[in-house]
């Protein structure tokens, strides 16, 4: 009998704590749509698709998981934002500020980041095929894994960019800047672990050096 009162009391807890959590949530998500500021918010696994977020201020938010579909998020403020995991298909983040950001795993395939700064940021894994990134900062990022397939990175910055094993397939890299980038592994220089720039247009691409095949 103590034994089930105990669960019981613990169940009641447990539900107790989880509807507390679940209305913190409700009350970050309704402050975010109302007034366009958010920072430091926890917003994981939120749904805000459709939304106009556009000039929002969701610095230091954890958007882990969320689903960001359609959004506009032009000129939006996500410097050191958590964005791993989310699905940003046919998503606006035209000049976004994300630097320092966190998007491993990330999806933005249909979607515009022209000119959005994300320097300094991990995009290990992205999936962001069919995409425009032009003028995009992506100075010393992360992007080991990442596909940009049939995306659109022309004058893109990649300066001091780790790119190991990341895709391009036909992806038009027009006038990107790629000094310094690290296209492999410093002690293996083989297809299999470095850049695949085989099928991309590099017009008047920056700092790849002469020979570099796979």
């Amino acid at each position: 009998m103590k034994l089930i009162s105990i669960f019981c009391m613990s169940s009641l807890l447990c539900t107790l704590v989880s509807s507390l959590v679940l209305a913190e949530d409700s009350v970050q998500l309704q402050q975010l749509i109302k007034t366009k500021k958010c920072v430091g918010c926890d917003l994981r696994q939120a749904k805000l698709s459709n939304l106009d977020l556009s000039n929002a201020n969701l610095e230091n938010a954890n958007l882990t998981g969320a689903v960001l579909e359609r959004v506009n998020l032009k000129n939006a403020n996500l410097t050191k934002a958590n964005l791993s995991s989310i699905m940003a298909n046919y998503t606006n983040f035209d000049k976004a500020n994300l630097k320092e950001s966190e998007l491993i795993n990330a999806s933005f395939s249909y979607s515009d980041l022209s000119q959005a700064d994300l320097s300094n940021s991990s995009l290990n894994r992205v999936r962001a095929n069919y995409s425009k990134f032009i003028r995009t900062d992506f100075s010393e990022a992360e992007l080991n894994g990442a596909s940009f397939d049939r995306s659109d990175l022309s004058y893109a910055d990649l300066t001091f960019g780790k790119l190991e094993q990341a895709t391009f397939t036909n992806t038009k890299m027009r006038g990107a800047d790629l000094t310094d980038a690290e296209l492999c592994p410093s002690s293996i220089q083989v297809a299999p672990y470095c850049a695949n720039l085989s099928s991309a247009d590099l017009t008047d691409i920056k700092g790849l050096e002469p020979g570099f095949v796979p």
